[in-house]
């Protein structure tokens, strides 16, 4: 059987025209076409031909359509998909910004401590106990009640008195409390300590000073003292003694002066220390040598209310003068000891002679 003439295609974008009747093909039956829109499609550009023994597709005619027809509906997806894309881009930003401004800081770490400055929540712990169900039955505490205390309040501390040191190195706050001197070894120190330069004394002698505890005086012809009394005798050069002498009762010094000095005054003098206008003491010198100290001229000075006293031997008054002026006692204030730590300064002896 011949094919029947196939017609040339139609002009690009140009419908087909209505096309005859085909026969049916026995060997190659087409199944009918199932319109898949209901709406004509253009074809645009040039189709493709069919080959020989090959029927053309059928196409469904292409009208424009009628005024009066129904229209296709709108497709309105498209905004709803612009606005949902525009709401993820503003979450997204949103997040973000978060993120950046550390808002999150902390969230789900257990041993961070959230704080308003860092989230408006409170997060919490793990090692949160979770309050007790009000609805279930509390066990009674075993343990007994503790009474609440009542603040102490403590007294404000009164400073103390400022501190002294006494001439045996005791620190106290009073200077009466002080140590008397009560026994020979106490003499010697309390020596050593009114006199602060006597230890420099001793030291520059070969056999250091000589330590006499006497009981009687030799020059009352024996006559016994009263309480005790302690001198140091110290030979600081040819024919040049000093005795440094502490009396526990001031009645055994005025005896024994007295008596030395009776008839034999060659001088009286006032006793200064320098740096003081204050006479500390009373002194006198002698006209005949003595004959029980190496024949030599004696002057002796006695202050501290007769507790103390220094005499000194040489064989002129120019010796003797010059010794006096080398020796060094601390101010009748500090005879007992002195505020605070530090040793307080001390003055020379002044001899005045009196007209």
């Amino acid at each position: 059987m011949s094919q029947p003439p196939v017609p040339p295609p139609p002009p690009a974008n140009q419908p087909y025209p209505p096309q005859p009747p085909q026969p049916t093909q026995p060997t190659q039956p087409y199944p009918a076409q199932q319109p898949t829109q209901q709406y004509p499609t253009v074809l645009r550009g040039p189709q493709p031909q069919p080959g020989a023994g090959q029927v053309p597709p059928q196409y469904p005619p292409q009208y424009p359509p009628q005024p009066g027809s129904p229209q296709p509906p709108k497709d309105n997806r498209k905004p709803l998909i612009i606005a949902l894309t525009v709401a993820l881009v503003v979450i997204g930003g949103g997040v973000g910004l978060l993120f950046g401004t550390n808002f999150f800081k902390g969230w789900g770490t257990p041993s961070a401590s959230p704080s308003f400055s860092e989230s408006p929540y409170v997060i919490p712990t793990m090692s949160e106990e979770p309050s007790a169900d009000p609805s279930l039955p509390t066990e009674p505490s075993t343990e007994p009640a503790v009474p609440s205390e009542t603040p102490v309040v403590e007294p404000t501390p009164t400073p103390e008195a400022a501190a002294f040191t006494c001439w045996s190195g005791d620190t106290v706050n009073d200077l009466s409390k002080c140590p008397a001197v009560s026994t020979k070894d106490d003499a010697v120190n309390y020596l050593y300590y009114v006199f602060p330069e006597l230890g420099e004394v001793s030291e520059s002698i070969p056999n250091g000073c000589e330590v006499k505890n006497p009981k009687t005086s030799g020059d009352m012809d024996g006559k016994a003292y009263r309480a005790l009394n302690v001198y140091l005798w110290c030979n600081i050069a040819d024919d040049t003694w000093v005795s440094y002498r502490y009396w526990a009762d001031p009645a055994d010094s005025d005896e024994l002066f007295s008596y030395r000095f009776k008839n034999n005054t060659r001088a009286s003098y006032d006793v200064y220390l320098v740096g003081s206008e204050d006479i500390i003491g009373w002194g006198k010198s002698i006209k005949k040598r003595d004959s029980n100290n190496y024949n030599l001229l004696n002057t002796a000075v006695i202050f501290g209310d007769g507790h103390l006293s220094v005499s000194v031997f040489a064989d002129n008054l120019a010796d003797i003068s010059s010794t006096f002026a080398s020796i060094a006692a601390h101010y009748p204030s500090h005879f007992t000891g002195y505020s605070g730590n530090v040793e307080p300064p001390y003055g020379y002896f002044d001899l005045i002679e009196l007209d």
